[in-house]
């Protein structure tokens, strides 16, 4: 029982640091600057692939309900849908590599792994700005991710190496 509270315990932290990540942004024309992506990895480096994928749509749930837990204290449905949402549905898929990266020996595989998950998070919102906002795929990549790849590559790696400092510091409570 003690495992399960203490699972449950750190699922809910780290919904609510990806809900605090989310609201500090940054606006801009298209998609606004956020720290999500370093919320989201560090969930999955450092939680287990079920609770990290537990957290992730935890949080897209409490968003799409109307709780405003999306960047600039926003949340409904139609941000899922619209032009932004498919950075937001495509944070399941970098959580599901960074935690699989986790388990993984050399360091290169990790990148590798992580990478992926970050590349599929942008293909699926450019993806989703291209249809919502009937802009070519090109101008929607150059509009709302060619400025916030390298950003969101570097947060990537900071959550990596702070997740190993969190794992070092919890390793008595087995996540």
């Amino acid at each position: 029982m003690k495992n399960r509270n203490v699972s449950l315990t750190f699922t809910a932290l780290f919904t609510a640091l990806i809900c605090v990540t989310a609201q500090i942004s940054f606006a801009t024309p298209t998609v606004p600057i956020t720290l999500q992506v370093l919320g989201i990895c560090l969930c999955a480096y450092t939680l287990s692939l079920k609770q990290s994928l537990a957290a992730v749509i935890t949080y897209l749930l409490m968003g799409a309900v109307g709780l405003p837990v999306f960047s600039n204290f926003r949340g409904s449905v139609q941000i899922l849908l619209g032009p932004t949402g498919g950075f937001l549905f495509g944070f399941i898929l970098l959580a599901l590599f960074c935690s699989l990266a986790r388990n993984c020996k050399p360091h290169l595989s990790k990148i590798a792994l992580s990478g992926i998950g970050l590349l599929l998070c942008h293909i699926f919102g450019v993806l989703q700005y291209s249809i919502v906002t009937g802009n070519g795929i090109f101008i929607s990549f150059v509009s709302s991710s060619l400025p916030f790849i390298l950003k969101d590559a570097l947060l990537v790696l900071i959550s990596y190496f702070m997740s190993n400092l969190i794992l070092k510091r919890v390793k008595n409570f087995s996540l």
